[in-house]
């Protein structure tokens, strides 16, 4: 087949689209080889220097118009048999001679007002809203998105499958002793700590995760690393961390490197994602890959990533402060938590979820 892929993420985001969209080519290319690999973008080498495998074919993409309304006229020229649209849009004029596929990573747009602006909120309700009306199938990251999906829009069930993905084997793999008492020397960290890999929002809830901290005393002997890019949101939280007086005992850290965060991964306690609300959740995985306990909000995506290899809090800063004391004061449940987490982790395993994606391209072409 000849599948072609909006590749915008692929190229120029490394957060969780683009950590997706490169996941999706890289494992398709590897597990099905035969297939031609179109990766659509305007500008598309100019912020990327990762792999590239034979059957890939960058490609100069069109513009804002064209991208969003109509590629018609390439995928025609290109014969592709279908087009990916892999971070929550396809165009708007689309062609019955290409099947057309959506990822639709969440609609947390909808649920926090606050983290959006109005005009973004406006784009993503009206691209979301046309491409799963228009696409022939519709993806989704987790269950929690497939049933929000069905509700809102009213889609059959047969039109929607859920694909889940997986972190990069790096996680998988722990550094040597030295690498991590280096990088920990580097840093200044010098005891114990929690971590929290994530960008800074209100969604992400850092704040109750920063009270809670407080509340457990735990600041007394463990420090707790909050890794993500520097920006408003922050500096709202340094200040709720000086209000508290522990500004010795949290740590804020911008990523420098991937290998960086693996590393201050393998080198935690435990891993706390306390988001109110996520499309997947990959720091779980990251946290279950790492050989960490993980911690959790319950009824939440990250919540069905984790099943019963995490532990789970109710929302509230006194169970989430609870939850931080048993993981750390009870031995036992953190290791049967560890174990559980490297069985649960086999679950996501490309060779399981890339196939259920092959299995709707094919059906989607005859």
């Amino acid at each position: 087949m000849k599948i072609g892929f909006d590749a915008k993420r692929f190229y120029h985001n490394y957060s969780g689209l683009g950590q997706y969209s490169r996941y999706i080519v890289h494992q398709l290319a590897r597990l099905y080889p035969s297939n031609e690999y179109f990766l659509i973008a305007a500008e598309s080498a100019r912020d990327y220097d990762g792999p590239l495998q034979d059957n890939y074919v960058p490609l100069q993409g069109p513009g804002f118009y064209r991208r969003s309304i109509d590629m018609r006229e390439l995928w025609k020229q290109l014969e592709l048999d279908v087009y990916h649209g892999l971070s929550n849009e396809i165009p708007q004029r689309i062609s019955s001679n290409t099947k057309t596929v959506v990822t639709i990573h969440d609609m947390l747009y909808e649920d926090f007002p606050e983290d959006y602006s109005w005009i973004d909120r406006r784009i993503y309700r009206w691209k979301t809203g046309r491409s799963v009306k228009k696409a022939d199938h519709i993806v989704t990251i987790s269950h929690k998105v497939k049933r929000e999906l069905k509700e809102r829009y009213k889609i059959e069930d047969d039109r929607i499958t859920v694909v889940y993905q997986s972190c990069r084997e790096e996680f998988k793999k722990a550094p040597e002793a030295d690498v991590i008492k280096t990088l920990r020397e580097d840093l200044n960290l010098l005891r114990s700590y929690l971590i929290c890999v994530s960008s800074f929002s209100h969604r992400k809830n850092q704040s109750t995760l920063i009270e809670a901290f407080y509340h457990s005393g735990l600041w007394k002997d463990i420090d707790l690393v909050l890794v993500g890019k520097e920006n408003k949101y922050q500096k709202k939280l340094k200040g709720l961390v000086a209000s508290l007086d522990i500004q010795q005992a949290v740590r804020f850290l911008s990523p420098r490197t991937d290998m960086d965060i693996v590393t201050l991964y393998h080198g935690a306690k435990a891993v706390i994602y306390p988001s109110r609300k996520e499309g997947f959740g990959i720091p779980v995985l990251e946290g279950m890959a790492s050989g960490r306990p993980v911690i959790v909000k319950e009824d939440t995506s990250c919540q069905e990533i984790g099943g019963d290899a995490v532990l789970t809090y109710n929302g509230s800063i006194a169970d989430l402060a609870e939850k931080m004391l048993e993981i750390i004061n009870d031995t036992e449940l953190a290791e049967e938590l560890v174990e559980k987490g490297s069985e649960r982790i086999k679950e996501f395993a490309p060779e399981k979820e890339i196939p259920k994606l092959m299995k709707v391209y094919e059906g989607l072409v005859g």
